[in-house]
């Protein structure tokens, strides 16, 4: 896994604690002997002995590694044998799911005389310990990035992973001040950074405060953010972080009545959800994807296509689907029972129920044109019994109809409550 794989994780994603699988191949071919004619109580032969048991007695395993740090000096091979079984305890308290005493002996790696070690064999270990802790509770999590980004000192790649993990945590957290505090030192960081990986480190950062700011829906600030991802051009970006801003892009495009650039990037959306295997989000961006083309003009809808089709069988996308076709048969009845019962199981999703508003006010005006054709003239109580539609929306909806100049054949006598249709 790349450093960029591991940005933001999915819900019910989780990784592996694996990197001390990697280190058990590199130990044996970097150790220049072995154990045979050593001293039972050296730290090699300790750290292999309790190699040979932990399978068996993990317990007993993590004692003898223990008793690995309690070896006396600080040389070279020695502080190896430390870290190695510094890492090992930490790779069988994590599978036994102990992660109280994960966060104690993680922080005892930095008491260790690290520089005695090669730097790149460091940070490389680091490196993988950062993406394999991500499993672990989260305030577990964050405790030991704390305390990590405080004691390290190695190269800006391992601080920003780290740093970026810690911001992503406190997002989950919901901690959203101390979060956008950090955000603020990191683009304060980013500064002094070439510009290739400053654009590249900016697109996360931003996918990170949009998803913050969609949690409050401080919509001026997603625009803003959003502008901001469209200045970026010289980098790929993941797609964790790409499915983050086209959502966003797709709600912008949406607000402002950008209907087909809105599907465009709903369906991009989809597609890196998709690819990062997050099921939630999918299925809630296939929902935007339906929603923007009940209202998009153009007849190609994107939520058919050969990537969607699978999902055409969810339960929740199904309402959808049945909602977008009692719209295209002006089906009132059909499409209100299905409005009342997405604007409950919605609730949670603004953006959502303000679409879905819009969707029910585009209804009404294809419903009152619709009806009203082959009459010359109809009473107001006509039309609002018949479509179920208040006598004030349908004034409303004609006399800005009449305004727009989309009904110039339409006259409305509000006196004596008739439409004509001249």
């Amino acid at each position: 896994m790349s450093d960029e794989d591991d940005f933001m994780m999915s819900d019910g994603e989780s990784y592996e604690f694996e990197f001390e699988d990697d280190d058990d191949e590199r130990d044996d071919h970097q150790m220049e002997g072995s154990d045979e004619g050593n001293d039972e109580g050296s730290p090699e032969s300790l750290y292999y002995k309790a190699k040979s048991v932990k399978q068996d007695d993990p317990k007993r395993a993590i004692e003898i590694f223990s008793s690995v740090l309690d070896c006396a000096g600080d040389n070279t091979e020695t502080v190896e044998y430390k870290f190695k079984s510094l890492k090992q305890i930490l790779k069988l308290l994590y599978k036994h799911d102990d992660a109280d005493d994960l966060s104690e002996w993680a922080l005892k790696i930095f008491d260790l005389p690290l520089e005695k070690l090669p730097r790149g064999y460091v940070e490389d270990s680091f490196s993988r310990m950062l993406e394999a802790y991500s499993g672990a509770p989260k305030e577990d999590q964050l405790h030991f990035l704390e305390t990590f980004l405080s004691k390290f000192h190695g190269s800006d790649r391992i601080t920003m992973k780290a740093s970026l993990k810690r911001i992503f945590l406190l997002l989950e957290l919901r901690q959203f001040d101390r979060m956008l505090a950090y955000l603020a030192r990191l683009h304060t960081k980013l500064d002094s950074m070439p510009e290739i990986t400053r654009n590249a480190y900016l697109l996360e950062l931003y996918a990170i405060e949009i998803q913050a700011y969609s949690e409050t829906n401080n919509v001026p600030k997603l625009r803003e953010l959003y502008k901001k991802t469209l200045s970026i051009q010289s980098t790929i970006p993941h797609p964790s972080i790409n499915a983050v801003v086209k959502e966003c892009g797709g709600k912008m495009h949406m607000r402002d009545e950008n209907y087909e650039l809105a599907s465009d990037e709903f369906y991009e959306s989809f597609k890196n959800y998709d690819e990062i295997g997050n099921q939630k989000k999918r299925i809630q961006v296939l929902k935007y994807l339906i929603v923007s083309s009940i209202l998009n003009k153009n007849e190609i809808n994107k939520f058919e296509s050969q990537e969607t089709k699978y999902f055409l069988k969810n339960n929740e996308i199904l309402k959808f689907v049945k909602l977008l076709q009692s719209f295209d048969r002006l089906d009132n009845h059909g499409f209100t029972t299905l409005y009342k019962e997405l604007l409950i199981s919605e609730k949670s999703d603004p953006f959502m129920i303000d679409t879905l508003t819009k969707i029910r006010a585009v209804l009404k005006i294809k419903l009152l044109v619709h009806y009203i054709k082959p009459f010359k003239r109809v009473s107001l109580d006509r039309l609002s019994g018949d479509l179920r539609i208040s006598q004030n929306d349908i004034e409303d909806i004609f006399l800005k109809l009449r305004a727009n100049g989309e009904v110039p054949n339409v006259r409305l006598d509000l006196v004596d409550g008739i439409v004509y249709n001249e």
